[in-house]
């Protein structure tokens, strides 16, 4: 099945020999714009908070990191879901290194960037850092701006990992990252097509006008010329569990009759939108979240002991295998969709487009990990309904995000269009609950805090009563 979801992450910053990026000078900007984390005033604002949170203290924080190399990370051995990816990591990593020589990171030390994999690991130096693979997703359709033209797209997305060499490989401090790569092309993509993209995608140098990065690589590098550091929390982290689907969502009712989702499909979802949850939260934020791993909340206890055994499995380009040991998480994040469905709507419909709004109904609960306490649930409905008495102008963001333009004679693939609105519901949320800026409702000030506490970005106590 094609599988497609669109998600950039944070600035890192790969290199080397690159394959000459797509011509898209004659390409509508909407084709080729790339989706980022990054995209919100949040995010920046955030950036800006932490590096002055830091600034007294950054030479106290400034830390030895020795180079640990590419690694896969997939949810399946080998990187079997990293099918185009997983063979470019050796490539990958010769030019990321290159990239990472021409730049000083702003607040540690990279060491031993001339040396071997294994010399790394066998440095003095507890801190190590490794760039890991995760999850790619390709897919084509109909261009929507080209007539005639398919488009193509894949999306890589990964972790920049600092691990602790001295504590059984400790996860101390992640940044997720990812990049969507697009092109037109005459007819249906070849695998040598996604290659190239996925390519550019990885070390591509080019930028986009705003000097966004375009390729996993520059959003590397960017990320530790800037605001990555290695905090060492003592805090435990988030994490987020699975994301649930509700028998009802098998059958999604749309203006043109009821659509049958597989189940398989919402199982991929499953997985998928967690990681992409994840990682939002995660995202230029500061807050300390546990990459996903596959299955996730599944199989989540309060039993701690049980959680501190769980691991990342990784093979790096040398073919050794690494395990990762990730803390247990304090709040556990749970997201529930309970219906799916699409309205025509009347006002913004025409005798040539047909406007759609694809609706998402819901719940997200977060859960104190270690008393199984319920910390804060918020129910999910997008677009809102009035009796949420949710704000003018963020009923009107969402009731835009969640519109889908259907020109008449065209057929809608609705699946598609569901997977792309359930990705930028997520995305919105993710973003209410990490920054000031996008919380216009203020309904997550509390949750806040406490991510805010175990990140070690503040020392205030929570009122766990005041997030009923």
């Amino acid at each position: 099945m094609k599988s497609w979801l669109v998600i950039g992450l944070t600035s890192v910053v790969l290199g080397g020999c690159v394959a000459p990026a797509p011509d898209n000078r004659n390409l509508n900007a909407n084709t080729q714009k790339s989706a980022s984390y990054l995209d919100s005033a949040g995010v920046t604002n955030s950036q800006k908070r932490i590096s002055q949170n830091l600034a007294e203290s950054m030479e106290k924080r400034r830390e030895q990191v020795s180079w640990g190399g590419v690694a896969v990370f997939g949810n399946k051995a080998e990187g079997e879901d990293l099918p185009i990816s997983s063979k470019l990591v050796a490539e990958f990593q010769e030019a990321l290194v290159k990239k990472l020589r021409a730049i000083r990171p702003a607040n540690l030390d990279l060491k031993n960037l001339g040396s071997g994999v294994a010399d790394n690991l066998r440095s003095q130096d507890a801190l190590i850092m490794v760039v890991a693979l995760q999850t790619e997703y390709s897919n084509h359709r109909p261009d929507p701006f080209l007539t005639g033209k398919i488009r193509g797209e894949m999306t890589i997305k990964g972790q920049l990992l600092f691990l602790d060499s001295k504590k059984d490989m400790q996860l101390v401090a992640n940044y997720p990252v990812g990049i969507t790569q697009r092109e037109a092309f005459g007819g249906e993509p070849s695998l040598a097509d996604f290659s190239k993209l996925a390519t550019t995608a990885l070390m591509g140098s080019e930028r986009f006008p705003d000097g966004r990065p375009a390729s996993l690589s520059d959003q590397v590098t960017d990320l530790l010329a800037g605001n990555a550091v290695v905090p060492r929390a003592t805090f435990p982290p988030a994490e987020v569990s699975s994301v649930t689907f509700a028998p009802a969502c098998l059958i999604a009712n749309t203006p043109h009759g009821p659509v049958n989702i597989p189940a398989e499909t919402l199982a991929r979802w499953s997985d998928e939108f967690a990681l992409a949850f994840g990682s939002y939260i995660g995202t230029g934020s500061g807050f300390a979240v546990n990459p996903y791993l596959p299955g996730g909340g599944k199989d989540i206890t309060p039993d701690r002991v049980l959680n501190a055994a769980r691991r990342i499995t990784m093979r790096t380009v040398d073919g050794q295998q690494r395990n990762v040991r990730l803390k247990s998480p304090t709040l556990i994040f749970k997201v529930e969709m309970t219906n799916l469905r699409s309205i025509r709507n009347e006002k913004n419909s025409n005798q040539k487009a047909e406007c759609v709004n694809y609706c998402i109904s819901g719940k997200l609960r977060v859960v104190n990990n270690d008393t199984g306490q319920l910390v804060q649930q918020v129910p999910l409905e997008w677009p809102p309904s009035p009796s949420q008495r949710l704000s003018a102008e963020l009923i009107g963001k969402y009731m835009k995000q969640s519109e889908k333009r259907l020109f008449l004679g065209d057929s809608a693939d609705h699946i598609d269009i569901w997977q792309t609105k359930l990705d930028l519901f997520l995305k919105q949320l993710a973003r209410e609950i990490a920054f000031p800026e996008e919380d216009l409702a203020r309904r997550f000030e509390n949750l806040r805090s406490q991510l805010k506490l175990n990140a070690g970005l503040n020392s205030q106590p929570v009122n766990y009563a005041s997030l009923r």
